[in-house]
């Protein structure tokens, strides 16, 4: 009984209900959250570049084997080389794209669970919001001289049921925000670890192009001398005027 009462008089004194520990978790949840959503822009902005160069490598290669149907020669050594490695270079990027599908269904995955967090701290906050309505609402009852005794024991099951509720949902958030954020690193590190694969995968395709000849210039500069001399003059003379239209 006393300890009613002592409840029932520390009612006016905190309109507004607060938890030091839930507030801290949430703002260092919403950093977390802003972290994870940025890092997913930026992969996915990266990936989409590499789909870029992919499309315009594509384009490139239809150029080329446009240009050779009107040569003499189809079999010329620079176009076969050219066409060689643009063909390494798509079977190589499909695992790449099959690693960056990955990572953005793994960072995506995890603002989703961080989504259904969210809502769950929104029910929170309803909660909170009618239990802090009830408080004032008996606080309001126990400030007029004269007591409703109908009223009053309605007031009292209503704020003893909202507090309930609110506890319960509010050490249910606590607890899921505190599983989320003591895991930051681990949260960050696995789609990191997927990208460090994707840079590999990345890194074997130009070692691959260049064990195919791509990078080797005593052949380039061989194909390229040789290959002048098959390409008709007015296309080089459209070339050279091209060239002088860039630099002016």
């Amino acid at each position: 009984m006393k300890h009613k009462q002592h409840f029932l008089q520390s009612i006016g004194k905190a309109e507004k209900t607060k938890d030091e520990d839930f507030d801290q978790l949430f703002a260092d949840f919403q950093q977390q959250q802003k972290d994870i959503k940025r890092l997913y822009n930026s992969l996915n902005k990266f990936f989409s570049n590499s789909t870029t160069f992919q499309d315009s490598s594509r384009l490139i290669k239809i150029q080329i084997e446009e240009f050779y149907e009107d040569c003499n020669d189809p079999n010329d050594p620079l176009k076969s080389n050219l066409l060689q490695n643009f063909q390494a270079l798509f079977d190589s990027m499909k695992q790449f794209d099959k690693e960056s599908k990955k990572i953005l269904e793994t960072v995506n995955a995890q603002i989703e669970e961080m989504d259904k967090t969210n809502q769950k701290i929104k029910i929170r906050n309803s909660n909170l919001l009618q239990f802090d309505t009830n408080k004032k609402t008996l606080q309001n009852l126990l400030k007029k001289k004269e007591k409703n005794l109908t009223k009053l024991p309605e007031a009292e099951n209503n704020l003893q049921e909202s507090e309930k509720i609110f506890n319960e949902s509010n050490n249910e958030c606590k607890k899921e925000l505190l599983e989320i954020t003591s895991k930051k690193h681990e949260t960050i590190s696995v789609p990191l670890k997927l990208l460090l694969n994707a840079q590999l995968e990345m890194k074997n395709i130009f070692l691959s192009l260049n064990q195919n000849g791509f990078n080797d210039n005593q052949m380039q500069s061989e194909n390229i001398d040789n290959s002048q001399e098959d390409i008709p003059q007015e296309v080089l003379d459209q070339m050279e005027k091209e060239k002088n239209n860039e630099n002016i």
